[in-house]
């Protein structure tokens, strides 16, 4: 008896410990407040949110069985992760073996890949961000053409290479320098469609821009269908890294990064 009555206060006591390292990580909070004003807001919103944590941490300690303490392991062990990523490094490091070194040489095509649509068929903020390096890359004379990959995907309507290319158009590209390939969804159907495209025109060194944390396994998938890459990572906006709510965001595609990279590898796909 003594023995159990022991566990469990030491487990009582990891409980609590978890709790208070998750208030404690607040503290990091004024790191955002010196900013602009939409940072301030996050400011407050993450304060507030701390707040609803504490509460349903300090209810659950005065009861609720095995049921409450696991739910409070949860809140204050998912708190402190969350504070870990939205205030620390982690995300960035995290990052940093999935970045690739840019090659920008000459090359057949510069190939540009989707990075989705609004339902309204707009781009998304990281397939404009593609587009403009794209086509930048282009005006800096480092290939004749523009390959534009991406089909119908979310509660878009239209394929994703049509909406880029339009916009290439628009700021100035000639239309026979455009390439559109609409039928993939995925990273993996990007490779295999580009490639079945440069097949065609017998076409084969190409340009890859696509996210910087993407570029890596979108490399080792086009790589794998033979095609010659020379990686064009887009810049990203690098100071969404250093508030909050950039690390969470970059902490989810790291995520997301890993996992297709497990799951193409055991598919065969890179």
């Amino acid at each position: 008896m003594a023995r159990r009555q022991q566990g469990t206060g030491q487990g009582r006591g990891w409980r609590w410990a978890a709790g208070a390292a998750f208030l404690a990580g607040f503290v990091f909070l004024s790191e955002i407040v010196r900013g602009p004003t939409a940072q301030t807001a996050a400011s407050i919103l993450l304060a507030g949110l701390a707040a609803l944590y504490v509460l349903l941490l300090f209810l659950l300690g005065r009861g609720g069985g095995l049921w409450g303490r696991l739910l409070r392991d949860f809140l204050a062990l998912g708190g402190a992760l969350l504070l870990l990523v939205a205030h620390t490094p982690a995300a960035e490091y995290l990052a940093m073996p999935l970045l690739v070194r840019p090659d920008l040489d000459r090359a057949d095509a510069i190939v540009v890949l989707g990075g989705g649509l609004h339902a309204n068929n707009s781009l998304t903020p990281h397939s404009l961000e593609r587009t403009l390096y794209g086509v930048e890359l282009y005006r800096r004379g480092l290939s004749p053409r523009i390959l534009f990959s991406g089909g119908v995907t979310g509660e878009a309507t239209r394929p994703e290479a049509d909406v880029m290319a339009d916009f290439a158009r628009f700021v100035g590209v000639p239309g026979d320098a455009i390439l559109v390939e609409r039928a993939a969804r995925t990273t993996y159907e990007n490779a295999v469609e580009v490639a079945k495209v440069l097949r065609e025109r017998r076409l084969r060194r190409v340009l890859l821009v696509t996210s910087a944390q993407h570029v890596y396994r979108a490399e080792l998938a086009f790589r794998h269908q033979k095609v010659d890459v020379l990686p064009a990572p887009a810049r990203t906006r690098e100071g969404l890294r250093y508030v909050p709510g950039g690390r969470l965001t970059l902490f989810y595609h790291v995520l997301h990064e890993y996992g297709g990279l497990a799951y193409y590898k055991a598919r065969g796909r890179i």
